[in-house]
């Protein structure tokens, strides 16, 4: 997740190009500590990983046709994460992207939780579940085992610590839960992160590991006719509007990114510690981290003596936290039948794709999706695929289809210890919608 800057961000894989050479069908890696051999990346190779983890699932229900997912790892292991299921015994669906720092824990335990908690969130008191174990209180629409790396194994307390906090998550909704639903996730999404931290500071190891990771997420919550979205952090969720009058596609933001770019978040913080010039510096929070709100970084919420504790060290002009917060910014939406499709991504996405130029590609998709365009033969079947097999070529100044795709095929076949510095994790979920 950490970025260098606006120019950095707009243009680190065309740094990148800077440091690959064309030789004959090869690119060869000049970088430091890579050498100077060549890769042998075709794009048969490129394609087998691009198409790894994606996944097309029809659902054709409520206003859910289908939805496409795929994701590319820069970090290994990956820190990026999503979440699809079905909120039983409702009949919402819950669509979420999570993107990592400082570790892939958190984001994981993220992941693990959300359908649950906000099974419990959509349902309320009329979720019963008897002796059933928390995991079949949902269901998972996809697989996402292949981005649980390392495997859950490695941490045997997370399945106890995951079902001891989800049963007292269960029992207050049941006593005393909200009604309204939009607070009713919102409290949900924010009692994770509460348990989170509750559970590192009973000393877990594995839950301490968790503290001191950090996520942000963006959620859609697909409630009959309603959108509700939750957003903590500058993951993104765009929808797809059709205009009647040209048929064309529109981009219409549907959540907010907290960032410093953000000047509603700036003046936020400041409001909350009047006087601290320190409390963003060199466009971070406390001059250290890049979103102004984020799961787990307790490092950033604890109280000074308890951060010291449990860190041994503390961020410059630690003064009056917490600093941070996993409050997510709820908003809602009704649904229209010009409505046609959202796409969430994490920043590796936008930070080559403007949502315009995302919005143009799925609704292309779209079109062929519902037969009034045939799918040419250079567009990935998968819509998801295509965002990042676009994003991934978007710096690359060649405009033959054959030097394009041998540019892409030398990012991904880059070391792992390389790679993160010429592009991000980029994960990628597309919903489309049925008119009513």
């Amino acid at each position: 997740m950490a970025r260098l800057g606006s120019w950095v961000r707009k243009n680190r894989i065309a740094v990148a190009a800077a440091s690959l050479g064309i030789s004959g069908s090869a690119f060869f890696l000049q970088g430091r500590g890579a050498g100077s051999a060549p890769i042998a990346a075709t794009w048969k190779e490129a394609l087998a990983i691009l198409r790894q983890h994606q996944s097309i699932t029809p659902v054709n229900r409520g206003r859910i046709r289908s939805f496409h997912v795929s994701h590319v790892a820069s970090n290994s292991p990956a820190e990026d994460r999503h979440v699809q299921a079905h909120l039983k015994p409702s009949d919402s669906y819950l669509f979420s992207i999570i993107d990592g720092h400082s570790g892939w824990e958190c984001a994981q335990r993220l992941q693990e939780r959300l359908p649950f908690y906000l099974s419990c969130a959509v349902s309320g008191k009329n979720l019963t579940v008897g002796g059933l174990p928390v995991a079949n209180w949902f269901e998972r629409l996809t697989d996402s085992k292949s981005l649980l790396l390392p495997p859950v194994s490695e941490d045997g307390a997370a399945e106890s610590r995951f079902q001891a906090s989800a049963l007292q998550f269960y029992e207050a909704v049941q006593k005393d839960g909200d009604s309204e639903v939009v607070k009713a996730i919102k409290s949900a999404v924010q009692s994770i992160d509460n348990d989170f931290s509750r559970e590192a500071l009973g000393g877990d190891q594995g839950a301490l590991r968790v503290a001191a990771s950090g996520a942000v997420s963006a959620s859609a919550v697909v409630h009959g006719n309603e959108l509700i979205l939750a957003n903590t952090g500058d993951c993104k969720i765009v929808l797809g509007f059709k205009n009647q009058d040209d048929n064309k596609y529109t981009a219409v933001a549907l959540t907010s990114d907290h960032t410093v770019e953000n000047s509603m978040e700036v003046a936020r913080l400041r409001d909350g510690h009047p006087g601290e010039r320190g409390v963003i510096a060199y466009g971070r929070l406390l001059g250290s981290l890049q979103p102004l709100r984020a799961f787990g970084d307790f490092i950033y919420k604890w109280p000074y003596d308890v951060v010291r504790r449990m860190f041994g060290t503390s961020p410059p002009n630690y003064l009056t936290p917490p600093y941070l917060t996993s409050e997510p910014e709820m908003h809602t939406r009704t649904l229209s039948n010009g409505d046609s499709f959202m796409v969430l991504a994490t920043d590796g996405l936008w930070d080559e794709l403007s949502p315009a130029e995302v919005v143009d590609i799925v609704g292309r998709h779209y079109n062929v999706l519902k037969g009034e365009a045939k799918r040419p033969s250079e567009m990935e079947e998968n819509a998801a695929t295509d965002l990042i097999v676009t994003a991934l070529q978007s710096s690359c100044r060649e405009k033959e289809t054959t030097k394009r795709q041998e540019y892409t095929a030398a990012l991904l076949k880059l070391p792992a210890n390389v790679r993160r510095r010429y592009y991000d994790d980029i994960t990628v979920v597309v919903v489309f919608f049925k008119s009513e």
